[in-house]
């Protein structure tokens, strides 16, 4: 058999083996909570599907307004494995990396935080199915909260966890009682009190599935310029604790350089107390940082393949084409919606205040080339921070 229907046939195997897999691990979770993934295996080997941190968060619209196009809208955190909701041990405090593996699409996104995740995210959702049976979970569990008393939305919710809908599993489908369900609800609604937000954790089997080594898969990285990424996240998280102060910037990624210089914090993604953030880290660690972690098995199998934040909808067209012919999926991909990228805080700094943004990078091309040299290389930009559009005009692979 020729090596591209190999490939094929293994996707389509994997694809299957994911679509149960959702059953099948939410039946052994009830047993026991701590399960983290599944291991399945073929002829060609064994990967770890997973649902990453267990806290798959669903947004269910603004308390007390009413809902919205938006409600369901998942985060892309559950595969980042970020786990900084929950419990503080080992696993949390230096999540492993995880893969976006969605059903019956045999890609393998590593997802990077400010480059448009949130947008990627919903795109696999819509292509696994999977976005209609999370926008329903959030607007089921959105309605009990709003609809009962404290002490009644709990039975709510646990409810509806057991018996399910049209679009989704239910828990007593996978043979799980109603006292695990109402431990779920209980969860869920703890978390959703303590951070006292539209957010919710949905039980682990509603999820996007994640994976470890993509095995079957084409594995795919979306990238952003790093000065976009930089500026972005600065406008939208550090500015606001500085009194939205830019004249702190250059120091801001001063600190950062020199973090990642002198620990392993951005290497293995954790914060260093009184210093960096671990979310701070998470945000900003390099395409470079997250490859090369020593817990992403897949960076030693193949290539990835780039798909540019700045020419999404070109670099689409060359992925349908390389699954076309290296994997025999040949349907034709939805174009991503990718709003947050032409109305993001960090364009707008670029486009109307160029002034600003020519100074926020004098005296920092040392800091930016040391954090961020290999990605300004392999990813196709320009250590110029005016140069902002990638250099290559095809998707290319990255080693």
């Amino acid at each position: 058999m020729c090596s591209g229907c190999k490939a094929f046939v293994l996707s389509c195997c994997l694809a299957g083996c994911a679509a149960l897999s959702s059953e099948r691990w939410a039946a052994r979770f009830c047993e026991d909570p701590e399960l983290q993934e599944a291991t399945h295996c073929s002829p060609s080997g064994c990967d770890s599907i997973s649902f990453g941190s267990r806290f798959c968060v669903a947004w269910m619209g603004a308390p007390g307004k009413r809902l919205q196009a938006s409600v369901g809208t998942p985060s892309w955190e559950n595969c980042i494995a970020t786990g900084i909701y929950d419990r503080m041990d080992e696993f949390q405090q230096h999540p492993p990396p995880l893969l976006q593996c969605p059903h019956f699409l045999p890609i393998a996104f590593l997802a990077v935080p400010k480059s448009g995740s949130t947008s990627l995210l919903l795109w696999l959702a819509r292509n696994d199915h999977r976005m209609g049976c999370i926008a329903d979970s959030a607007r089921f569990a959105s309605a009990c909260l709003r609809k009962h008393h404290k002490q009644m939305t709990q039975k709510c919710l646990a409810d509806g966890f057991y018996q399910g809908n049209a679009s989704c599993p239910s828990l007593k489908s996978l043979g799980c009682s109603r006292s695990q369900s109402g431990s779920l609800a209980e969860r869920a609604l703890r978390w959703h009190q303590s951070v006292n937000s539209g957010w919710l954790v949905l039980p682990p089997f509603l999820c996007p599935q994640c994976c470890r080594q993509g095995i079957g898969r084409l594995l795919v990285v979306m990238a952003r310029n790093p000065y976009m990424r930089l500026a972005s996240y600065y406008k939208r998280w550090i500015g606001p604790r500085l009194n939205n102060n830019w004249s702190r910037f250059g120091e801001w990624v001063n600190l950062l350089a020199n973090v990642s210089r002198q620990t392993d914090a951005f290497r293995l993604c954790h914060g260093i107390p009184g210093v960096v953030a671990a979310d701070d880290v998470l945000h900003t660690r390099s395409v470079r940082e997250m490859l090369d972690d020593p817990r992403l098995p897949a960076r030693s199998q193949r290539p990835f393949a780039i798909l540019h934040l700045e020419t999404l909808q070109t670099d689409i067209r060359h992925l349908e084409r390389q699954l076309c012919r290296e994997f025999h999926h040949c349907r034709r991909l939805p174009s991503i919606q990718n709003e947050s990228h032409h109305n993001s805080r960090a364009t707008e700094l670029f486009t109307k205040q160029p002034g600003l943004w020519h100074s926020l990078w004098d005296g920092l091309s040392a800091a930016m080339r040391e954090m961020y040299g290999w990605d300004f290389k392999m990813l196709g930009y320009a250590m110029d921070p005016t140069s902002i559009l990638p250099r290559r005009h095809r998707a290319p692979l990255l080693a």
